[in-house]
C-alpha cells in the first residue's frame, strides 16, 4: 500500500513507540518548565526564567519533537503541535507575571514548523 499506511504489525508497534517517547519527552520538558517557574526562586524576575524556557527549551523541544514524530510517521503526529502550544501558553500565562507578546509566537510556532519540515522530508523519502 501506501507509505502512510503500516503493512504489519511490527510497523504499528514502532510507530506507538516513537509516539510514546515523543509525547513522553515533551510532557517531562514542559512540567520540569512549568515546576521551575512556580517552585522557582526568581521572584517575578522572569528574565532568565523566559530566556531559557520559551526561547530555547520550548521551542526547541517542540520543534525536534514534532520533526521526528512526522519522519517516523508516527501515531498523533497531527495532535502534537495543538497539544503543546496551548501547554506551553498555560505554562506563561501560570507561571508569568507579565505577558511577553512573542511568547505565543515561540510556542506555537516551532511545532508546526517542525511538523512541515518533517511531513515535506516524509513524502520525499517515501515517494
Amino acid at each position: 500500500m501506501g507509505a502512510l499506511v503500516p503493512e504489519n504489525r511490527g510497523e504499528i508497534l514502532k510507530m506507538q513507540m516513537v509516539t510514546l517517547i515523543c509525547y513522553g519527552i515533551s510532557f517531562i520538558v514542559y512540567s520540569a518548565i512549568l515546576l521551575w517557574g512556580i517552585l522557582g526562586e526568581h521572584r517575578g524576575s522572569f528574565w532568565g526564567y523566559g530566556l531559557v524556557s520559551f526561547y530555547f527549551a520550548i521551542p526547541a523541544t517542540s520543534f525536534i519533537m514534532a520533526l521526528i514524530l512526522n519522519l517516523k510517521n508516527a501515531l498523533l503526529k497531527w495532535l502534537y503541535p495543538f497539544i503543546f502550544a496551548v501547554f506551553g501558553l498555560i505554562i506563561a500565562r501560570t507561571v508569568m507575571t507579565k505577558w511577553l507578546s512573542d511568547v505565543w509566537l515561540l510556542c506555537v510556532l516551532p511545532a508546526f514548523v517542525g511538523s512541515g519540515i518533517g511531513l515535506l522530508i516524509h513524502f520525499a523519502k517515501h515517494k
